[in-house]
């Protein structure tokens, strides 16, 4: 298709605006052009990006991809950049853009079958970008993989989409980009409440506000105060954060905050990062380490840690922008949704519920985007106890499906099998006919064709997806299925 007398590459032109950093380029050169090193000093604080070479490619990208041009000024003796047509417009929902100049051409189109959906040359801080590394978690997809699937589905803003394995709800943070609806149902509650902070809007200053007066009320600790810590408090964290973080939960229950779900997890994080775990070790360690030992992770001897105040200022601040960062993406971008709404609009539904038997109060799912437990790798509730101790969540862990404390023999496998059945059984009549259900697990067993036809699904493909990458679990490099299903 061309623009002018200039011919361009649809694919090349998505692809190429794809990346946040770009967005905020094009926002920041609406009234006129600029060099290199002052768009950078004006989207530097707002992305938190802090080498010039990032931005330098991503203004090289959106000239090769004809955006923005590039000319040399006489009169500054420097390069500048500037947007090529009059306004651009995207359309996230669907893959479109908009170049609204003299010759109104529209693309339309992206080729999503020639993707390297192992994503193994995005670096690490992409994987956890915003909101989506607020707290650490074992089994957590990556956003590029949903981005992909929604942008593979042609899922648009008149669709809502389902997780009912909803996890720390990186499809609904994505989804919300994207402007549209969605649903989460996840049996855990800690997990509904990582999701539930991640996906929600706040008034920014009032959030730092009250940051700041945790952060220094949380210092301010009475170590000769007597406490009463539970078994597992007691054997896992030294006796120092024990009070420590005993003394934030009581500033939690009393403090009279907002945005206390924020802070739980502020407080969550710090426990994780006290225990008297080995650094290279955090998720898999049977016994607390009491003395020194040699770190794998650092390759020299380490220590227990002995106090939780440690974390306490690196983690609220990073909390806080990592949130202040995603709400300034939809703010920035607020301005390419079309008939003037805006991304808080977005609705999110959260459901802590049992996905093998909860009735969705929504008939009309478009799709499902989705990574079920492992057959035998991970106890989700085990993984987190140390909120659900100091908060008294609802223990659950007994309505987990395939958790790795049931091991993988046959026995597990059957009621596996069994509890996936009634999961999209149970959701088979909740979606509208001809809904995509796309399912990314590792099925080494190969149970899901037979779960799927089960339930009235039909299996339209199955992508391979190799895994490389992953910072949390000890397996080596494995594949992992894609499975891309319609209702019947």
């Amino acid at each position: 298709m061309a623009l002018g007398d200039e011919s361009l590459n649809v694919e090349d032109v998505l692809k190429g605006l794809s990346s946040e950093t770009r967005l905020v380029i094009i926002d920041n050169l609406k009234s006129n052009s600029k060099p290199a090193v002052e768009i950078f000093n004006d989207i530097s604080i707002k992305t938190g990006i802090k080498n010039r070479e990032t931005v330098y490619r991503a203004l090289e990208k959106l000239v090769e991809i004809k955006v923005l041009e590039k000319k040399y000024d006489n009169y500054q003796k420097r390069f500048l950049y500037k947007i090529k047509n009059d306004t651009i417009t995207l359309n996230l929902l669907s893959d479109q853009v908009l170049f609204q100049n003299r010759f109104n051409q529209k693309i339309e189109s992206i080729d999503t079958e020639n993707v390297d959906i192992s994503f193994s040359k995005v670096p690490q801080y992409e994987r956890t970008k915003h909101v989506h590394g607020i707290h650490p978690y074992q089994g957590k997809f990556i956003p590029q993989l949903v981005e992909y699937l929604i942008k593979r589905s042609k899922f648009t803003k008149k669709d809502i989409i389902l997780d009912p394995f909803m996890g720390s709800g990186t499809t609904n943070v994505e989804c919300k980009l994207r402007h549209i609806d969605s649903a989460g149902i996840e049996i855990s509650e800690f997990n509904c409440l990582l999701t539930r902070i991640k996906i929600s809007n706040y008034d920014l200053e009032k959030l730092k506000a009250e940051i700041k007066d945790f952060e220094k009320r949380a210092s301010l600790v009475d170590y000769s105060k007597e406490i009463s810590p539970s078994e597992y408090l007691k054997t896992w964290f030294s006796e120092k954060s024990q009070k420590e973080l005993l003394h934030m939960v009581d500033l939690l229950k009393n403090g009279n905050y907002i945005y206390s779900d924020v802070l739980k997890v502020i407080v969550s994080r710090i426990a994780r990062s006290a225990r008297l775990m080995p650094h290279y070790s955090l998720e898999w360690a049977k016994d607390p380490v009491t003395g020194p030992y040699f770190c794998h992770k650092h390759n020299r001897t380490c220590y227990p840690t002995e106090n939780a105040l440690k974390f306490l200022r690196r983690y609220c601040w990073d909390s806080f922008e990592r949130i202040k960062k995603r709400q300034e993406i939809e703010t920035s971008m607020n301005q390419f949704l079309e008939n003037g709404r805006r991304f808080e609009d977005t609705g999110v539904s959260i459901f802590c519920e049992d996905a093998r038997t909860f009735k969705l109060p929504i008939d009309n799912i478009a799709g499902i985007i989705t990574s079920p437990p492992y057959l035998g790798i991970i106890d989700y509730h085990e993984q987190h106890r140390y909120a659900y101790e100091l908060f008294g969540f609802s223990w659950r862990n007994e309505k987990e499906i395939g958790p790795k404390s049931k091991g993988y023999g046959q026995t597990a496998r059957d009621q596996y099998k069994k509890d996936m059945i009634s999961v999209f059984g149970n959701l088979h009549e909740s979606m509208k006919d001809g809904a995509l259900v796309n399912v990314v697990v590792g099925d080494k067993l190969n149970m899901y064709p037979e779960i799927f036809r089960t339930t009235g699904f039909k299996t339209l493909k199955v992508l391979d997806r190799p895994v490389d990458r992953r910072t949390s679990l000890r397996a080596p490099t494995f594949s992992e299925k894609v499975f891309i299903v319609t209702k019947n």
